[in-house]
């Protein structure tokens, strides 16, 4: 019994304080390996497949108007005839989505670093 209540007054606390200093650690792990891989191959490329798109568009007389809901029926059409852009569009809609995805992640686990240490200020 006075083991067990030794354990439990000393010993847990600190292991709690542990697993949370790793929990903290882990998660800013997580943002810095999401943002690596969103500024190193994502992002990048992501770029050359929307520049592969420009490309397409203006061989077809697009992508020169401000916005686009001016010329939303000829990029329909666009996609419709021309299977590359298709394609194009079906992978830079990939890569989007894992870039943001990417930032999500690094946002969510950098927001709940900064939320448990603001939490924990007095015990600093």
């Amino acid at each position: 019994l006075i083991l067990v209540t030794l354990f439990s007054i000393k010993i847990l606390p600190i292991v709690h304080t542990l697993s949370l200093c790793v929990l903290q650690m882990l998660l800013f792990l997580v943002a810095v390996i999401t943002a690596a891989l969103n500024g190193q191959w994502i992002g990048p490329a992501a770029t050359e497949v929307m520049f592969q798109m420009r490309a397409v568009e203006e061989e077809h007389g697009l992508g020169n108007q401000v916005g686009l809901g001016s010329q939303k029926e000829e990029y329909a059409k666009l996609r419709e005839k021309d299977p590359k852009y298709k394609a194009f569009k079906r992978t830079f809609g990939k890569y989007h989505g894992m870039s943001m995805l990417c930032n999500l992640i690094g946002f969510l686990c950098t927001t709940s670093n900064l939320i448990y240490t603001a939490l924990n200020l007095s015990t600093i």
